[in-house]
């Protein structure tokens, strides 16, 4: 009995260490999800920081002239 526990409990330890790594996978593909999601708009961020940039030097050459 206590052999069959044994192998009951190792059974349940690797039951348990299936679903925290299926939990952590399913975390981690929400992760991966949420950066491919905002990936984009990060883009669109680092794309408009030179045209910032731009306006910043236009406004200042014009105040300048």
């Amino acid at each position: 009995g206590t052999l069959l526990h044994a192998l009951w409990s190792r059974r349940t330890l690797l039951h348990a260490l299936w679903s925290s790594g299926t939990l952590l996978h399913a975390l981690w593909s929400r992760r991966t999800f949420l950066f491919n999601a905002l990936a984009p708009s990060r883009m669109f961020l680092d794309a408009l920081k030179p045209n910032g940039l731009l306006l910043h030097a236009w406004r200042s050459g014009r105040r300048l002239l």
